[in-house]
């Protein structure tokens, strides 16, 4: 037990990473063999990398194992906006569980909050199957890249939609693929 209290004090991991059940013994065990071969001495790569995976496991997607890696991100000064960002990114979470992170989130993070709306928008985006005017115009006001990407990779953008992407696309690779599906648009019409 000891030794196990040295090996986790050495990694940087906190006691609640056991206590909650997101690791075991075995498993820190192994990371700090992996951390005394190899060159790479920085702890948080060895704690990242077990952020990533938990985000891998099938029985990690319960709310309460939600709110432990929200808590122990949060914690960790290093990597707190990158292991949250992973995690509102991840498309195993419900819908539910998706809003509910809101509510444990940090309240002073622009960068967390920009990439929850953005994902929040693409997920809405991901399961609307008829592209109305107005999402096109909700989503094309963000003026954010990755969001009109999502866009212009639309089959179903009317003429006047991919005209608009073509000349007010956040940036030039948006604007050029716009463009190219505006011509086969027009070639098809052509063909009718």
């Amino acid at each position: 037990m000891e030794t196990l209290e040295i090996v986790m004090k050495e990694l940087e991991y906190s006691r609640k990473w056991l206590e909650y059940e997101l690791i075991d013994e075995e498993y820190i065990c192994k990371e700090y063999e992996s951390y005394l071969e190899s060159e790479d001495k920085n702890t948080e790569h060895y704690r990242y990398g077990s952020f990533k995976k938990l985000l891998k496991r099938e029985d990690f997607f319960t709310d309460e194992k939600i709110k432990y890696y929200i808590e122990l991100a949060v914690a960790d000064n290093f990597l707190s906006t990158s292991a949250i960002v992973d995690l509102i990114r991840c498309k195993y979470l419900t819908d539910e569980q998706f809003t509910n992170l809101l509510t444990y989130l940090p309240n002073d993070n622009p960068i967390l909050d920009k990439v929850y709306n953005r994902e929040k928008l693409l997920r809405l985006l991901s399961r609307t199957t008829n592209l109305t005017q107005k999402m096109f115009d909700l989503m094309f006001s963000t003026a954010d890249s990755v969001i009109h990407l999502a866009l212009v990779e639309r089959n179903d953008l009317s003429y006047h939609q991919l005209l608009v992407l073509s000349t007010s696309g956040n940036n030039k690779a948006i604007r050029n693929l716009a463009r190219i599906s505006l011509d086969k648009v027009s070639k098809n019409n052509l063909l009718l």
